[in-house]
């Protein structure tokens, strides 16, 4: 597997998509930015309450209604983000396969089984902490294994859970490495990145798209994805 023309494929596709995936991100943060500035006022007011208040019986149910309508937002704003961040790999899919960057794949996993996406986390992370527990390089071996799982479900929304486990441990056998040494080698322009200055800029609008797309072009090279005049899509 050459790394070299994953990597030169994905920046070449990153130029060529950088006012889209500088909107995509935008959006991103204008989302999130919204709702914690709605929430922002709701904290404000309960404490403002708590500070004047005798703890009376009104002042409790307002507080009760405040920290309530608070919790609430806040597990809106947590479902967004977890959408949003599915939204920016299902985005990164489309581009490597030759296909137009839509907006609407942001909310992708709203309309395609999102407690599935969010079981999906919840399993994936209890497997990866259960490896760890035995030693910390079991835990990352394993994370590796199960590194397309997540990707496959993308593609996939009516895989189960366990499934794509099962399937991304099968396509990564003997690739482990090869998606090793692409982590180290984002690890070391997060590290240079940490001194220049507008790093996070640099980052956000160039770092992160460049890798999703990268690790998507490893994920399309190891599923055997074929871009000619049709999708190819091998058995694993």
């Amino acid at each position: 597997m050459e790394i070299g023309k994953i990597l030169g494929k994905s920046w070449e596709e990153y130029k060529e998509s950088w006012k889209e995936w500088a909107l995509v991100y935008l959006i991103q943060i204008g989302i999130l930015i919204g709702g914690m500035l709605l929430m922002g006022p709701l904290i404000i007011a309960m404490v403002f309450i708590i500070e004047i208040s005798e703890y009376s019986g009104g002042s409790m149910v307002i507080i009760m209604i405040l920290g309530f309508l608070c919790i609430v937002l806040g597990l809106i704003i947590s479902l967004m983000s977890f959408s949003m961040s599915i939204g920016v790999i299902k985005c990164a899919m489309e581009k490597t396969r030759k296909r137009e960057v839509q907006y609407k794949d942001l909310f992708f996993i709203l309309k395609n089984k999102p407690l599935k996406f969010i079981g999906f986390y919840c399993v994936y992370n209890i497997f990866i902490i259960l490896w760890s527990l035995l030693l910390i390089v079991p835990g990352i071996i394993k994370m590796y294994s199960y590194s397309q799982a997540l990707y496959l479900m993308v593609e996939n929304p009516d895989y189960g859970i366990l499934e794509c486990i099962t399937k991304s441990r099968e396509i990564m056998e003997g690739r482990k490495t090869s998606l090793f040494l692409i982590s180290l080698i984002f690890i070391g322009i997060g590290l240079v990145l940490y001194f220049i200055p507008f790093a996070g800029i640099l980052s956000l609008f160039v770092f992160s798209p460049f890798a999703n797309l990268s690790y998507l072009n490893f994920y399309n090279e190891v599923t055997g994805y074929k871009h000619n005049d049709e999708v190819i899509i091998e058995e694993y």
